[in-house]
């Protein structure tokens, strides 16, 4: 019973393929993750046919298993890109640096100045420099 069940899931995919592939398309919109959603689906298909009870519902248990693999892979993606899409540039990165820097010896030369180590017009001319 079950080898006809592996067979009926067999050609149920064969025969429906490019269908699955459009609809993990018009979820992830990348040719590359929907054949990656659609190869997922079917090698858990073909290893979980046995929990299938029943074989006339193998078109929506197909379906959920590849929704649920592409929501997967959108969610997977879309957890990098924002990952990605805060690390700020280099440059700017450079940029904020440097103004921090600049801050911070401000702030040591005002310390210095109101505490009598260096003159209160020295302030000023260091100031004018940063």
């Amino acid at each position: 019973m079950t080898e006809n069940n592996y067979e009926k899931v067999v050609k149920y995919i064969l025969a429906y393929q490019d269908k699955f592939y459009r609809l993990a398309y018009s979820y992830l919109h990348n040719k590359d993750n929907s054949l990656d959603a659609v190869q997922n689906t079917i090698y858990q298909a073909l290893s979980y046919y046995k929990d299938l009870r029943y074989i006339q519902r193998v078109n929506t248990w197909f379906y959920r298993i590849l929704v649920h693999e592409s929501l997967e892979i959108l969610r997977k993606n879309t957890r990098e890109t924002l990952a990605w899409d805060y690390l700020p540039e280099e440059s700017l990165y450079n940029e904020v640096n440097n103004l921090v820097a600049k801050i911070v010896r401000a702030t040591l030369i005002v310390r210095m100045c109101s505490s009598g180590i260096y003159p209160p017009n020295f302030f000023v001319e260091i100031f004018i420099i940063l």
